[in-house]
Protein backbone atom coordinates (compact mmCIF):
# COMPACT_ATOMS: atom_id res chain seq x y z
CA UNK A 1 0.00 0.00 0.00
CA UNK A 2 1.52 3.51 -0.77
CA UNK A 3 0.05 6.12 1.45
CA UNK A 4 -2.87 4.22 2.77
CA UNK A 5 -4.14 3.07 -0.66
CA UNK A 6 -3.78 -0.35 -2.70
CA UNK A 7 -1.42 -0.02 -5.48
CA UNK A 8 -0.18 -1.45 -8.76
CA UNK A 9 3.37 -3.05 -9.07
CA UNK A 10 4.32 -0.54 -11.31
CA UNK A 11 3.79 2.66 -9.51
CA UNK A 12 6.45 4.66 -9.27
CA UNK A 13 7.32 6.39 -5.73
CA UNK A 14 6.94 9.62 -5.10
CA UNK A 15 9.44 11.35 -2.57
CA UNK A 16 7.82 11.48 1.07
CA UNK A 17 5.00 8.83 0.14
CA UNK A 18 4.30 6.08 2.84
CA UNK A 19 4.80 2.79 2.43
CA UNK A 20 3.22 0.08 4.68
CA UNK A 21 2.41 -3.54 4.14
CA UNK A 22 0.19 -5.97 5.90
CA UNK A 23 1.75 -9.21 7.56
CA UNK A 24 -1.12 -12.14 8.17
CA UNK A 25 0.61 -14.94 10.17
CA UNK A 26 -2.05 -17.84 10.35
CA UNK A 27 -0.30 -20.99 12.80
CA UNK A 28 -1.32 -24.10 12.61
CA UNK A 29 -3.98 -25.51 15.72
CA UNK A 30 -2.20 -27.21 18.89
CA UNK A 31 -3.73 -29.63 21.05
CA UNK A 32 -6.19 -27.51 23.63
CA UNK A 33 -4.73 -29.25 26.82
CA UNK A 34 -3.08 -26.94 29.69
CA UNK A 35 0.45 -26.88 30.37
CA UNK A 36 1.15 -28.40 33.61
CA UNK A 37 3.76 -27.05 35.47
CA UNK A 38 5.50 -29.97 37.55
CA UNK A 39 8.03 -27.77 39.42
CA UNK A 40 9.41 -24.49 39.46
CA UNK A 41 11.60 -22.25 42.01
CA UNK A 42 13.59 -19.05 41.09
CA UNK A 43 15.71 -20.22 38.41
CA UNK A 44 13.53 -22.71 36.44
CA UNK A 45 10.39 -24.38 35.76
CA UNK A 46 9.70 -27.79 34.67
CA UNK A 47 6.36 -28.75 32.27
CA UNK A 48 4.54 -31.30 30.92
CA UNK A 49 3.43 -29.86 27.96
CA UNK A 50 1.10 -31.29 24.99
CA UNK A 51 2.96 -33.05 22.37
CA UNK A 52 1.55 -30.40 19.64
CA UNK A 53 3.19 -27.38 21.27
CA UNK A 54 6.26 -26.62 19.53
CA UNK A 55 8.93 -25.56 22.25
CA UNK A 56 10.40 -22.73 20.21
CA UNK A 57 9.51 -20.17 17.95
CA UNK A 58 10.03 -21.60 14.76
CA UNK A 59 8.38 -22.15 11.33
CA UNK A 60 4.42 -22.16 11.41
CA UNK A 61 4.49 -21.46 15.50
CA UNK A 62 5.21 -18.20 16.78
CA UNK A 63 2.58 -17.53 19.54
CA UNK A 64 1.78 -21.21 19.74
CA UNK A 65 4.96 -22.14 21.53
CA UNK A 66 6.36 -23.49 24.76
CA UNK A 67 8.11 -20.07 25.48
CA UNK A 68 5.57 -17.83 24.31
CA UNK A 69 2.71 -19.38 26.16
CA UNK A 70 4.73 -19.31 28.86
CA UNK A 71 5.24 -15.15 28.93
CA UNK A 72 2.15 -14.35 27.95
CA UNK A 73 -0.61 -16.82 29.14
CA UNK A 74 1.30 -18.34 32.78
CA UNK A 75 3.61 -14.97 33.04
CA UNK A 76 7.07 -16.17 33.46
CA UNK A 77 9.61 -13.52 32.84
CA UNK A 78 13.29 -13.87 31.55
CA UNK A 79 13.35 -17.01 29.81
CA UNK A 80 16.73 -17.42 28.76
CA UNK A 81 16.41 -21.17 27.56
CA UNK A 82 15.06 -24.31 27.37
CA UNK A 83 15.83 -28.37 27.95
CA UNK A 84 13.84 -30.48 26.55
CA UNK A 85 13.80 -33.95 27.78
CA UNK A 86 11.86 -36.40 25.91
CA UNK A 87 10.48 -39.69 26.36
CA UNK A 88 8.23 -42.44 24.83
CA UNK A 89 5.00 -42.95 26.93
CA UNK A 90 3.93 -45.98 25.06
CA UNK A 91 0.68 -44.77 23.48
Amino acid sequence: MIDGKKCKKSQVLKEGQLITHELIRSERRILHKPIEIISEDEDYVVVNKPCSISVHEAGPYYYNSLTQILVHELHFKDILGTLTLTFNSGT
